[in-house]
């Protein structure tokens, strides 16, 4: 239907939009493909997928190989980047709600819609605040748990239904609608203009959450709601997979559907607000509440994802230290909130971490966890998930620090082959973990 790159298929999107005889699946297939062309690796260049037999990958967002698991890639050879088809169709819906607002946006420009700003600065009644500029990462805790809320709410509304009190009842807006909607209120619009299909002017206020006649002045209500499902440790958001799986079913009109998650099936009924485990039997409860109301957490994906934003140029090791730090006897693979961020020390050493490598870029020291994967990955070249003992020697007179010399540093290691019973290669989780 279009071209390989982004801005052919956009078009033709645009254009089949407009023919009936463009089926939906061959539409949605379409915009997911574009949502995909949309990632980039960590040079923001665009993956190319590969499509003969992969060997040597590892999945840059769930460590998967290539060698130990029959999965698509989508790769990056000038910066070592791939992805496996999970990840890369995980961080597509990211761009979820921007893709449906500039959609719809570009569809309803001939309509007169509009983006607009009230008089006077906007107060959000749900005291949820939204910028494209989040809170600086600090080093003071206070500073530490705004970030956190920052992205958090971030996630949040990409996650977020729109629905609108009407006929007695509160139904889903549509897809494009809602996707506009979104992307105004995390641009910080307080009104958007909105002409319908019937040619009835709207005008939909985002501080008052209102839909507005314009010709008869006649108001309806509308809210942000997101799914949270029970777990052990409490009520946590819906994983934004399954939640916008609810949100295409529910605007079907569906009362349950099938699901698949962690290598696990399961069954959601809708109606029933219920997760039902198909191998275990086991079941979790379900709600829909309001987004002001949701705890703002996220979990270990989200978090390193927000990190890698803020912090592109260390994209790398902080994909590797939020694995090899997240405090997992504490907490599990859950979600936390701001303060079992800090309570954790994972703010506290990820602020150190972060300060430490910007002072030593030109020259990586051993130190904390992130400074000696930078260090093992600076050596290694960041191909080899292993050095000979050799190399670790080199590394390790280039130094400034390292005072015993080549004698010292050959004893060093071989009292470390000993005690971890590597031979000639050390492993790098061995080297940072462990030793």
């Amino acid at each position: 239907m279009a071209g390989t790159d982004p801005e052919s298929l956009r078009a033709a999107i645009s254009t089949a939009e407009a023919l009936t005889a463009v089926g939906p699946e061959i539409l949605e297939e379409a915009r997911k493909q574009l949502r995909i062309m949309q990632v980039k690796c960590t040079g923001g260049h665009q993956l190319v997928r590969k499509l003969e037999a992969a060997d040597g990958l590892v999945c840059q967002g769930c460590y998967a190989q290539s060698s130990h698991k029959a999965l698509g890639w989508y790769i990056c050879e000038p910066c070592k980047f791939d992805l496996c088809h999970h990840c890369i169709a995980w961080r597509a819906r990211q761009h979820q709600s921007d893709t449906c607002g500039e959609t719809t946006e570009m569809n309803c420009a001939a309509e007169g819609v509009k983006l607009a700003d009230a008089e006077g600065p906007a107060h959000r009644t749900d005291e949820i605040a939204l910028s494209e500029t989040a809170s600086p990462f600090a080093a003071d805790e206070d500073g530490q748990r705004a970030w956190f809320d920052g992205w958090a709410s971030k996630f949040a509304l990409k996650s977020c239904q729109w629905e609108l009190f009407r006929g007695g009842k509160w139904e889903l807006f549509g897809t494009g609608l809602s996707g506009l909607l979104s992307k105004g209120f995390k641009d910080g619009h307080s009104q958007i203009s909105y002409t319908a299909k019937n040619k009835v002017d709207h005008i939909f206020d985002l501080v008052a959450m209102q839909e507005i006649n314009v010709d008869t002045r006649k108001s309806r209500p509308m809210r942000q709601m997101v799914w949270e499902v029970e777990l052990d440790i409490g009520w946590v958001l819906a994983e934004e997979d399954l939640s916008f799986h609810l949100y295409q079913h529910e605007l079907r009109g569906a009362e349950s559907f099938e699901y698949s998650a962690r290598e696990m099936n399961y069954i959601i009924n809708i109606k029933e607000a219920e997760q039902i485990n198909v191998e275990l039997g086991t079941s979790r409860k379900l709600r829909k509440i309001g987004l002001a109301e949701a705890t703002r957490k996220m979990d270990r994906q989200q978090l390193r994802m927000a990190f890698e934003d803020d912090f592109p140029d260390s994209a790398v090791p902080i994909r590797q230290w939020v694995t090899w730090r997240w405090p997992w006897q504490q907490l599990g693979d859950c979600s936390i909130d701001a303060d079992q961020f800090v309570s954790t020390g994972l703010a506290g050493e990820i602020a150190s971490s972060l300060r430490a490598l910007q002072q030593g870029a030109d020259k990586p020291c051993l130190g904390d966890l992130m400074e000696n994967i930078v260090w093992f990955d600076h050596y290694g070249n960041n191909c080899d998930e292993a050095l000979t003992t050799g190399q670790v020697v080199s590394a390790l007179l280039k130094d400034a620090r390292w005072r015993w010399g080549r004698a010292g540093a050959e004893d060093a290691l071989r009292a470390l082959q000993t005690e971890l019973g590597f031979s000639d290669r050390v492993c790098k989780r061995e080297f940072l973990v462990v030793g």
